[in-house]
Formats: C-alpha cells, structure tokens, sequence
C-alpha cells in the first residue's frame, strides 16, 4: 500500500489502533509518530521522552491503549509512559524496571483493561495499576532480559519471552488475583 519513510533512525515498533485506521510507530530518533494507513500520511509527532537539546532518547516501544485514547511508550529513559494521543503529554509514568541494550516490550491486562505489564533487563515480568501506578508483582523466573509479554485476552495468564531461549507462562491464582476486583471499566 505504502512505504513510509517514517524515523531518521531505525524503526523499533509499530502497532495498529483497534480500528486499523491509524498506525503509531517508533524509533531511535527519539519520536513516536502516528500515521493515517489509508494515505501514509503522518497525523502527528511526539518526543516519546525527556530529550536535550542535542540528543533524543530513543524510543523502544509503542502501542495503544485499548480505548484508543493512550499509546504506552517505552524508552531508553528507563520508564513506560502512558501518553495523551491527541497531544503527547504524558498522563502516568510507570518506574521499577530497566532497560539497558535491549528493548522490552509491554502489554495491557485484557481481561480488566487495568494493568501494565511489561519485560525487563533485570530478568523479571512487572505488573503495575494502570491507573494507581503502583507496582503490584514481580515476576521472577527468567535467568536473562525478558524483551516479550503478554497479556491472555480472557484468563489471568501472562506469556513472557526472554533472551534465556524460555517462554514462560505465568498464571495468578483466583484467590491472589490482581486481576480480578470485580470491577469491569
């Protein structure tokens, strides 16, 4: 359809909002830009972190929220950044793991659209409030970088794939759920 010629430095992430219309990309270059799919025309750009004047902090990763109103963004700054798509400014920001070499990856919690989880350069799986910000769990088992997750679209499952050559399925028991609080928003 297109080829968009999308970041001064390399591409590290693209994801599709849910209605497929608008693409959010991400780079080394230190911007998250969104772009209409239909024309391959860029709607708008962002820094997806705390830049200087001569030097941007590279940009890891970008997806969107599930309601299409935040992209979460993940940056060699050592953060996650939940961002206002319309304008960039940032609405939380999530602490506790890091990032070194490598880019990890993050998900949403489906099955209450509430948590954040994400890998990390210290071998572990975070999970934190989405709304709070608050850590929740730690999840350790992986004996290098955890770069993948996932979050199982209906059950309390987490995958997480790491640099250990393991996959790693993790399952919060009902009665210990974070997940579950009844609360459907």
């Amino acid at each position: 359809m297109h080829k968009i010629n999308a970041h001064d430095e390399m591409v590290v992430s693209a994801n599709f909002d849910l209605s497929g219309s608008l693409l959010v990309t991400a780079g080394f270059d230190g911007l998250v830009k969104l772009w209409d799919v239909n024309s391959g025309s860029l709607v708008r750009s962002f820094l997806g972190s705390t830049a200087t004047a001569d030097y941007k902090i590279p940009v890891c990763f970008a997806k969107w929220s599930p309601n299409g109103k935040y992209i979460l963004v993940g940056s060699f700054d050592g953060t996650w950044k939940l961002l206002n798509s319309d304008t960039g400014k940032p609405s939380k920001v999530y602490t506790g793991h890091t990032f070194n070499d490598y880019c990890v990856f993050a998900s949403f919690s489906l099955t209450s659209g509430k948590y954040i989880i994400s890998g990390s350069a210290d071998n572990n799986v975070y999970v934190w409030d989405l709304n709070s910000r608050l850590l929740l769990e730690k999840l350790e088992g992986h004996t290098d970088v955890v770069v993948a997750v996932s979050a199982h679209p209906y059950n309390d499952i987490i995958a997480s794939g790491s640099l250990d050559k393991t996959v790693r399925l993790w399952k919060v028991p009902a009665e210990e759920s974070i997940y579950d609080d009844g609360d459907e928003s």
